[in-house]
């Protein structure tokens, strides 16, 4: 919105050929732009998503919840589980914030971007590479089953169940696409509860129930959004404000979905390859802390990749966390420990590092006197960098012109993180995950006073209804 020239406010007027001064002329023209700049400032310009305030307001309700929390966990309150403890956080807040005054709960408002690009990412590949891969290889068939048929079956019969159930009530009827939308986003479950439930009864991952639940759960929210947004943007506006769509579109939708789908999985694998590559050149070099913070950004790069293209990237970033986990991260497996004499053989095999070397064989009192390169929270012995990357070609050593694939996707020459970054990258991977889902959910207790939430209770019964009958059936078909 462009202001216009204040100029063109005229401060003469001409009276019988001759100009004369308009001093309220004058005074009108300060008065106006003071008003149109007003005006532009009140309801064109974007407010600061971040403030101080926001951020003070977020990092006391993320305390609340961890300490609400530990003290459900604490006194044993097996019924209340993580997720619902910080609705209450949130809801708890927004009451105090409701009645406060000068406090609107709408200027905390949660951006689209915020969620999608940075709270849901940590959750999803944390997830991933949590999950144990050998039962999930185990019980592949039947988590593909529930994630991909059950979650699309499930949407569409919740969609169904909406549309036909508000139709034959007194409520208002929501269109059939309005309803298929509406089933798609509701299968995307949280298995946060269940989980918690079957932890208590002394179940993990070695028993089938955990591993069906974790396995779907992981895969099932990249299946619905995929299918929301290919129904979305299939769909038209109708003049009733519903959405249509014809056969052609509906069959165009589904095609939409498989391209994304099998495009995302696409994406995650070629980026777990190009990140396979970098920790194989990088090998035996990298610090832990940049092992860490390597491992992290790696993981971000296909889902980035894909929501840029307009792909799922949770698929992405699930596909992503598995091969990564698999190929580079050490999965707990127990391997012999190497030998001084190997351990000898490894670090001098590259010339760069026979300086490192022959520092590690000195006294450590005399590392001490001269090193002044700290290990935050790692183990192992100071180092010293001893030669720059320029030196040595291609990662100090390694070529590219020596890669072997064949040999790194076989498993036949294997590329794993030192046992300190692996420690360190489950850990920060769980950190970022627990706090973006108590932002997340602390948000939703907080937006039930948010003006633009509207109570309607048949619709609510309605849509509760739907989604258990759809579950049941979806597990009983499935």
């Amino acid at each position: 919105m462009s202001l216009p020239d204040c100029a063109s406010f005229s401060t003469t007027s001409e009276y019988d050929g001759e100009d004369e001064d308009d001093y309220f002329g004058e005074f009108y023209e300060h008065m106006c732009c003071d008003s149109l700049k007003s005006h532009h400032s009140q309801y064109c310009e974007e407010s600061k998503l971040i403030t101080n305030m926001h951020l003070l307001v977020t990092v006391g309700v993320l305390i609340l919840c961890e300490c609400a929390k530990s003290v459900v966990k604490k006194n044993d309150i097996n019924f209340l589980p993580e997720a619902a403890v910080c609705i209450l956080v949130g809801a708890f807040c927004g009451s105090i914030a409701h009645v406060t005054p000068g406090s609107g709960i709408e200027d905390m408002s949660f951006d689209e971007d915020l969620f999608l690009s940075v709270l849901l990412p940590p959750i999803i590949f944390e997830a991933a590479i949590s999950v144990s891969k050998p039962q999930f290889r185990r019980r592949r068939g039947a988590i593909f089953m529930l994630a991909v048929v059950g979650t699309v079956l499930s949407s569409f019969t919740t969609g169904l169940m909406v549309h036909f159930m508000s139709k034959a009530s007194s409520a208002t009827t929501i269109p059939m696409l309005d309803s298929l939308i509406f089933g798609s986003l509701i299968s995307s479950i949280d298995p946060v509860a269940i989980l918690s439930v079957l932890s208590s009864l002394n179940l993990n991952q070695k028993d089938m129930i955990f591993i069906l639940v974790f396995g779907e759960s992981l895969l099932n929210d990249g299946v619905a959004i995929t299918l929301f947004q290919s129904l979305v943007e299939r769909g038209a506006w109708g003049p009733n404000g519903g959405i249509t769509m014809s056969t052609d579109e509906l069959f165009g939708a589904v095609a939409d979905f498989l391209i994304v789908g099998f495009g995302s999985i696409g994406v995650g694998l070629a980026s777990g390859i190009l990140a396979l590559i970098y920790f194989w050149m990088f090998q035996n070099i990298l610090h832990p802390v940049m092992e860490v913070g390597s491992f992290l950004l790696w993981a971000l790069i296909p889902y980035y990749i894909s929501d840029g293209v307009e792909w799922s990237g949770i698929v992405a970033i699930v596909c992503m966390g598995f091969f990564m986990d698999m190929y580079i991260a050490s999965t707990g497996e127990a391997s012999p420990p190497a030998t001084p004499k190997e351990q000898t053989k490894d670090v001098r095999r590259t010339p760069v590092l026979q300086k490192d070397f022959a520092l590690r064989q000195t006294p450590m009192s005399t590392v001490a006197e001269s090193n002044h390169y700290t290990n935050f929270g790692f183990e192992d012995e100071p180092t010293v960098p001893s030669t720059d990357l320029c030196d040595e070609p291609c990662g100090r050593g390694r070529s590219l012109l020596s890669l072997n694939l064949r040999k790194l996707l076989s498993g036949t020459e294997r590329v794993r993180l030192s046992s300190e970054a692996d420690k360190h990258v489950r850990f920060v991977a769980h950190l970022t995950s627990a706090l973006s889902e108590n932002a997340i959910f602390s948000y939703l207790g907080l937006f039930l006073y948010s003006s633009t939430y509207e109570w309607d209770p048949t619709l609510m019964l309605i849509s509760i209804v739907a989604c258990i009958l759809s579950r049941a059936l979806m597990v009983i078909m499935v």
